[in-house]
């Protein structure tokens, strides 16, 4: 499993899991907030997931990417507030560079994979303004490490491990 490999050649952190339903990824049953990846046979891995709400039985999506262009910004108000404030957790923000750039090429595709890619890039740069005003932003490393301080984090076992 990829984690394992991370874990062997010296990465201590990692940020790829997202713990929802996708057509095209997520493990909507991982824990929604910072566990390590627990190996019997070698290094463990801290894992910062990508923030997901859960409501009325599954996990929703919240706070970067595609989503965070795509989706109202009521929405992402309201779901960080309830993460924050509900539930006590950190939120972790994410977007990709290219997510900033509402010049870049564009591509033939698929109507979906259009929509996902290019859907609100004007807009991007403005909400992810808003989001960080008056909010105390981190890297990953400085908040894995906040949240350590506070405590070791839960053990979640690697699949086949």
């Amino acid at each position: 499993m990829g984690i394992e490999i991370l874990a062997e050649v010296g990465f201590v952190y990692d940020s790829s899991v997202f713990p929802i339903h996708h057509g095209l990824y997520g493990i909507p049953d991982a824990p929604r907030f910072p566990f390590l990846w627990e190996s019997s046979s070698g290094p463990s891995l801290s894992e910062v997931l990508l923030m997901a709400i859960r409501l009325l039985g599954w996990n929703l999506p919240v706070g970067g990417g595609g989503y965070l262009r795509i989706l109202p910004m009521w929405y992402t108000r309201w779901a960080l507030s309830r993460i924050r404030n509900g539930e006590g957790k950190r939120a972790v923000l994410y977007f990709h560079p290219w997510e900033i750039d509402p010049g870049q090429p564009r591509f033939e595709g698929k109507w979906r994979s259009r929509f996902r890619h290019y859907f609100h890039l004007e807009k991007m740069e403005k909400r992810l303004g808003e989001l960080l005003c008056g909010m105390q932003a981190a890297g990953l490393h400085d908040f894995l490490k906040a949240h350590l301080a506070r405590g070791p984090l839960p053990p979640y076992p690697l699949q086949g491990s």
